[in-house]
């Protein structure tokens, strides 16, 4: 009808312009979720699933546990629907529609039931329901008693096909529903979000929704963004940073806790999106069906996450090995979890574990390097010459020395220029 007419019979009517992109982002979402419950998942027209339950029935007690979990599942992301099943697609899609909660697997059931829907519940040209109303057919089981010889002279082949794919005597394919390999969510709602607690209660609701999908994948993700919209000013966007492919909601939803305690929001926020970075596949040390066997062995970045949470990505940093020879050129700064080489199969002499930044010249008295005494070599000379192809070459001998107090440093003569520094520190 026209808005004016339901603002007439409807006192307090709230009236929204239709947003199809958010409608088929929540279908998307519930497709997704859905996966979690069969393999094979369709959407339909008007907001229509299908799912093919046959191979998931081993997984379950019976169809009623499964439509229960899977009730549950859908009432948890907010969402009301109708379902029914049936020993075909298009049955169980006229059935949730003016049957809901119908439970059909045997053929003949099937038969019976359907004979009592109405015509015009079927998807049919309007060519074809005026010709079948004017016929005097009222129920699918009209079309069904009479002969499919004259049925078809008389309403075309489209009927008896649609009849046809209903009862299971012809195929009816559809196009399964293929996710990406990316998870993205939209979040509108009418009462804004005013504080920090309200925030995250949307905060987890999406994390589950990306936790279902990355169980899903057997994948984790690296990278978080979100986007926090106003109705008066510009959005806010954010990043959560992991140091390694992460896929569990709990851990997600105490780093978020953590990065939005200091997070301001310019108003309140009647929007919240998510999207992920490209999911990533886990290692088998990741999803072992015993995870605390080895688990002392196992690298954890939980504390680096929460770091980085609290502090922000630019106050921590990772150290990443490089293949020279010249110390000051052997590293460099790396984010954590993007190294991509743990080690060298090679064997290095000792090295001190505080390398100054800048070797730093000492004096020389009667020949011997001075630092408030004279040194005393322990250990060296080790030569590192290299570098020659380019303009940084270096013609060191390395030695370990004592201090006159008994620490040890990492001192080097150079060569080229005869002049002696000192380049790092044991502790």
């Amino acid at each position: 009808m026209r808005l004016g007419v339901a603002h007439s019979l409807v006192a307090g009517l709230h009236a929204r312009m239709r947003d199809a992109d958010s409608e088929n982002n929540a279908v998307e979402m519930l497709a997704k979720r859905s996966l979690r419950f069969s393999s094979a998942v369709a959407i339909g027209t008007n907001n229509m699933m299908l799912l093919e339950v046959g191979g998931s029935r081993r997984l379950f007690s019976d169809l009623n546990d499964l439509t229960e979990q899977y009730t549950n599942a859908i009432n948890q992301c907010g969402f009301t629907h109708n379902l029914a099943i049936a020993p075909t697609p298009g049955a169980a899609a006229l059935l949730s529609e003016h049957t809901p909660g119908t439970i059909i697997t045997d053929r003949d059931m099937l038969r019976s039931t359907l004979s009592r829907l109405p015509i015009s519940s079927l998807a049919l040209s309007r060519r074809i329901h005026g010709s079948l109303s004017g016929m005097g057919l009222g129920v699918i089981g009209d079309l069904t008693r009479m002969p499919r010889d004259g049925l078809a002279r008389r309403a075309g082949p489209e009927l008896i096909k649609k009849l046809d794919q209903l009862l299971g005597h012809r195929p009816d394919p559809r196009n399964l529903f293929r996710p990406g390999q990316y998870f993205f969510s939209r979040l509108s709602f009418t009462d804004e979000i005013q504080n920090q607690s309200q925030l995250m209660q949307v905060v987890e609701k999406l994390l589950q929704q990306l936790d279902s999908m990355l169980e899903i994948h057997s994948s984790g993700v690296h990278q978080l963004h979100w986007v926090f919209e106003y109705h008066g000013s510009s959005p806010t966007r954010m990043t959560l940073n992991l140091s390694k492919p992460e896929r569990n909601a709990q851990h997600l939803c105490s780093l978020m806790n953590t990065r939005t305690e200091s997070l301001q929001l310019n108003e309140p926020v009647h929007t919240i999106s998510l999207k992920s970075s490209l999911f990533e596949k886990t290692t088998a040390s990741e999803t072992e069906l015993f995870p605390e066997i080895g688990l002392e062995n196992k690298p954890r970045f939980d504390l680096i996450d929460r770091l980085r949470a609290r502090l922000g990505d630019e106050s921590i940093e990772s150290l990443e090995l490089i293949p020279d020879h010249r110390p000051e050129s052997a590293w460099r700064s790396a984010i954590p979890g993007a190294c991509t080489t743990d080690s060298y199969n090679c064997v290095l002499p000792q090295r001190p574990p505080w390398l100054l930044r800048k070797p730093r010249s000492i004096a020389v008295r009667n020949g011997q390097p001075w630092i408030n005494g004279a040194l005393k070599i322990i250990q060296g000379p080790e030569r590192i010459e290299t570098g020659w192809w380019e303009s940084a070459s270096v013609r060191r001998d390395y030695f370990v020395s004592l201090t006159s107090n008994g620490r040890r440093l990492w001192i080097f003569h150079d060569i080229r220029t005869d002049h002696w520094f000192i380049h790092g520190i044991f502790l």
